[in-house]
C-alpha cells in the first residue's frame, strides 16, 4: 500500500475516535463516514467499499497535483521521519488546492533539548504561509484565519494542530500523533515512540 491510501485509511479509521471505541462502533462509525446503511454489520458494500480505499480508488491532492514541489519544500520534506513526510506533503498540496502556498519551516528536532517532547522526536513540523509578488517574491502572511484554515486541511488527514486556541502560540506547528496512542497519556506514547526510534520500528504500526 502506498502512502497516500495509508492517508486515506487513518483518516477514516482513527480522526476524532474516543477511548471507548469498540470493534463494532468503529464498524458503524465508518459506514456512516462512506454512507453504507448496514447497521453495524460489514455486509459486501462496506468490504468493497473499504477495499477501494485500500488498493487506492481514490486519488489524493498530491497525486491530482501536476505542480512541482518547492525546491525548499523538497529539502525539508527529504529532512522528515518517513513516517512524516507523506502528511506533510499532502498538506502542501491540499493548501495549494485552495490558493494557499505553504512552506515547511522545520522538519527535524533539536537534540540538545532535555525534555522528551513530539518536537524532539521528530514527529511535528512548522509551516508557513507566504504570498507571491509577480516578481516572484514571497511575502509572509501572518493571517490567523489562514493557519486555522489549513488546520482544518491537516485534521482532515490525521495531523493535530499544535496551536493554542486562546493565544494561537505554535499556530504554525503540526503534530502526527500515532493511533495507537489513543489510549495512552502523553509520557507513555513519549516513551514508546521513543523506544521504537531506537529500536528502528516503525513509529506508526498499530502492530509493534
Amino acid at each position: 500500500m502506498n502512502y497516500s491510501n495509508k492517508l486515506n485509511i487513518y483518516n477514516l479509521f482513527f480522526a476524532s475516535l474516543s477511548a471507548e471505541t469498540t470493534v463494532d462502533s468503529m464498524i458503524k462509525d465508518v459506514q456512516h463516514r462512506i454512507n453504507l446503511k448496514e447497521k453495524g454489520k460489514p455486509g459486501l458494500k462496506t468490504w468493497k467499499t473499504l477495499c477501494k480505499l485500500i488498493i487506492g480508488n481514490g486519488r489524493t491532492a498530491t497525486q491530482k497535483s501536476t505542480a512541482e514541489l518547492d525546491p525548499h519544500n523538497e529539502v525539508m520534506l527529504g529532512e522528515m521521519k518517513k513516517e512524516l513526510a507523506p502528511f506533510a506533503k499532502e498538506l502542501i498540496y491540499l493548501a495549494e488546492e485552495q490558493g494557499i502556498s505553504l512552506r515547511l519551516l522545520s522538519g527535524v528536532s533539536f537534540h540538545e533539548e532535555p525534555e522528551l517532547t513530539m518536537y524532539k522526536l521528530g514527529m511535528t513540523f512548522d509551516i508557513g504561509i507566504f504570498d507571491q509578488t509577480s516578481s516572484g517574491e514571497l511575502i509572509y502572511n501572518g493571517n490567523v484565519l489562514l493557519y486555522a484554515n489549513v488546520a482544518k486541511l491537516a485534521e482532515s488527514i490525521g495531523l493535530t494542530w499544535a496551536a493554542d486556541q486562546k493565544t494561537f502560540s505554535h499556530q504554525s506547528r503540526f503534530e502526527l500523533r500515532p493511533a495507537w496512542a489513543l489510549r495512552l497519556t502523553e509520557k507513555e506514547m513519549l516513551n514508546e515512540l521513543q523506544r521504537r526510534k531506537e529500536a528502528n520500528i516503525n513509529l506508526l504500526s498499530m502492530l509493534e
